[in-house]
């Protein structure tokens, strides 16, 4: 029997996706029916809405953006065509790739993520996130951090803000009744 290896920590991986509120999409050149059963295997949602873009013009695959998880048979200018559809639709995009065929859509995505040792040069020149253990699960730990900095730094305005609105009033007020 032959069968695609999967890392032990990719089902967690996805459950951590999942548990955060992030969508899943397998965009990959392979077999869509392959790659459904892999996803399925990994635990990524819907991964049984699959399809084939072998073939399909650019409106086909604009359309089919939204209503499918698994796309198969995907060159790289589709790659591309998926990313600017699903951010057109208003949609954060996050993409990893580690081919030269992932590069434009890298660029695109609001985030790249490449692969640091098994990706090539234009890959990684590309991504905004370099990989350097080529592990996906990584991506999770980058997240938390962004999350964390993301969350100070609202903290640092709403205080710089709070403290700031009572000065403002009382110099406007000190104005108002000359003092």
């Amino acid at each position: 029997v032959i069968e695609d290896h999967i890392r032990e920590d990719a089902m967690e991986t996805i459950e951590w996706f999942k548990q955060n509120g992030v969508a899943i999409k397998i965009i990959s050149g392979d077999n869509p029916i392959t790659v459904s059963e892999v996803s399925r295997r990994v635990g990524v949602n819907n991964a049984d809405r699959y399809i084939s873009l072998e073939g399909l013009s650019q409106q086909q695959v604009i359309d089919a953006a939204d209503k499918y998880t698994v796309f198969g048979r995907v060159s790289p200018e589709q790659k591309n065509i998926l990313i600017k559809a699903l951010k057109a639709k208003g949609h954060k995009v996050a993409m990893t790739g580690d081919g030269v065929n992932d590069a434009p859509a890298l660029k695109n995505a609001n985030v790249g993520v490449a692969m640091g040792k098994g990706g090539t040069d234009i890959a990684r020149e590309s991504a905004d996130i370099i990989l350097m253990d080529d592990n996906f699960a990584s991506i999770t730990h980058a997240v938390e951090e962004g999350r964390i900095v993301y969350n100070n730094i609202r903290k640092v305005i709403f205080f710089a803000v709070s403290c700031g609105i009572p000065k403002v009033i009382i110099y406007i007020l000190a104005i108002m009744f000359g003092l």
